[in-house]
């Protein structure tokens, strides 16, 4: 991803919006956005890249409650979208949601399991906070992505959490997350476990199924209020940010 430096808006125009409203551009013109974008950027081989986006369908990512995780709802999905003015195709892409995680411990045996499946998700004993879910935009418009997540954030609560996990190998992304005050969890000065006291939490998962390589997970979150007071330090931001309300559709 480049860098979020003098950003330049000019040419580009931006919306955001339910991924309802756009999803008859999803199979045509998100997925092989999405393609290109893990196979050049990412580095993924084509069955890596086959079996992550072929696996996203329309209605998961248009509605991402229906791919949550027990104990967990997703709920008010978004996404903030910079269009190409003259070819009107869609170059980057923000996509994220509320999430609000029940406090029951995230593995569970079959009888837990079960038990918590009919369990109503109480927000008020629950984490809530803005889930980031994925990024994505081709070769010349990279730097774009800062002014879809200044987008994203306008209007959250800024005291809430806001959450991202970046794979081990996005180190572009990462070092934007650093920027803008994210932080990966660790684990507490009293885990029982004395070798993981203050270490990066990591989450192993088969993402591109069972005969390929895991991929490490990390969780990084910062209060909105934080993230957005640094976000809006990258210079440039400011500027872009105004261009781009300037290109939104009425």
């Amino acid at each position: 991803m480049a860098e979020a430096a003098d950003i330049n808006v000019e040419g580009l125009r931006f919306w955001l919006t339910e991924p309802t409203a756009i999803a008859a551009r999803f199979t045509g013109e998100i997925q092989p956005l999405r393609a290109d974008f893990y196979a050049e950027e990412l580095d993924r081989t084509p069955e890596e890249v086959e079996y992550f986006v072929g696996r996203l369908t329309v209605s998961s990512w248009s509605r991402p409650d229906t791919v949550a995780r027990h104990g967990t709802l997703r709920v008010n999905p978004r996404v903030a979208v910079a269009v190409n003015q003259d070819t009107s195709r869609i170059v980057a892409l923000v996509h994220g949601y509320d999430e609000v995680s029940s406090t029951l411990p995230g593995v569970l045996g079959e009888a837990e399991r079960t038990a918590k499946l009919k369990l109503p998700v109480q927000p008020f004993l629950s984490k809530d906070y803005l889930a980031f879910s994925e990024y994505i935009h081709d070769k010349e418009n990279g730097y774009v992505i800062p002014v879809l997540v200044a987008l994203m954030l306008e209007g959250v609560k800024a005291g809430r959490t806001a959450s991202w996990r970046p794979y081990v190998e996005e180190k572009a992304l990462r070092n934007h997350l650093g920027r803008w005050s994210m932080q990966p969890n660790r684990y507490s000065a009293d885990h029982p476990n004395l070798h993981l006291r203050g270490e990066i939490e990591i989450e192993e998962k088969a993402t591109f199924g069972p005969d390929a390589r895991l991929a490490e997970e990390e969780t990084w979150t910062a209060p909105v209020l934080q993230m957005r007071m640094n976000i809006w330090t990258l210079p440039g931001l400011r500027e872009a940010l105004e261009t781009a309300h300037k290109n939104m559709p009425a």
